[in-house]
């Protein structure tokens, strides 16, 4: 028997960033149709989406997201005197956005929620563990490199909760994060981080012996920050 769509309706948060499921999100929201957004919000279901921007900025003017994104649920709010709010964010579930509109300045959206399309669980075990030894291999030649000493960082145990891990921490530019999040199965995603942490690798053996050429300081290269 086919399984039902789930459809939902959330405001939408356009960022510049990609969230994925079960990773944390912090952010500080300031501008008034936001704050009039996650107000609405903490009134409800204290959940909305977070998709990458496809066109326009964050701040200030319009804009046009991916439409795929995940939906954010708010951990917790700090609210200041001034309507601003401090939030602490965890990623849930990934959607398909069917449709939007304008309400008050930010875009609500319908959205679909979308699984995972698995088949062979032994051969995407054999998978998660290829990419386990890759992911753990480059942040020690990462951290040897650049002399810096990076936090352990466990994986999970589950495959499709690894892909979204080794998204989320893969200093790589967000369109391609966007790709790995749009990716219709665990299988497909970890084989292409399994293609990217390769071409990371050989991009820091490549430059190994030059001046240090990586850096953790998102403020001076974004791609080697680790959210």
């Amino acid at each position: 028997m086919e399984q039902r769509a789930t459809i939902l309706e959330l405001p939408i948060f356009p960022l510049g960033t990609v969230l994925f499921p079960g990773m944390p999100l912090p952010l500080h929201i300031f501008e008034e149709r936001y704050k009039k957004m996650i107000g609405r919000c903490l009134e409800g279901d204290r959940a909305f989406g977070v998709t990458l921007l496809k066109s326009g900025r964050e701040v200030g003017g319009p804009a046009t997201p991916h439409e795929i994104g995940t939906i954010a649920r708010i951990v917790r709010a700090v609210k200041f005197d001034d309507g601003r709010y401090d939030l602490r964010t965890r990623g849930a579930s990934r959607y398909h956005i069917l449709d939007s509109q304008d309400e008050s300045g930010y875009i609500t959206a319908r959205v679909e929620l979308l699984d995972e399309d698995e088949d062979d669980l032994t051969r995407l075990a054999v998978l998660r563990s290829t990419v386990e030894d890759h992911f753990e291999q480059y942040f020690a030649e990462l951290a040897e490199i650049t002399g810096t000493k990076l936090d352990s960082l466990s994986l999970p145990d589950d495959p499709t909760a690894t892909s979204y891990f080794v998204a989320h921490y893969l200093p790589v530019y967000a369109w391609e994060k966007q790709r790995l999040l749009e990716a219709t199965s665990s299988d497909s995603r970890l084989h292409e981080e399994l293609r990217l942490l390769r071409r990371e690798l050989g991009m820091i053996r490549e430059f190994g012996a030059l001046p240090p050429i990586y850096q953790v300081d998102d403020s001076v290269n974004p791609r080697l920050a680790l959210n």
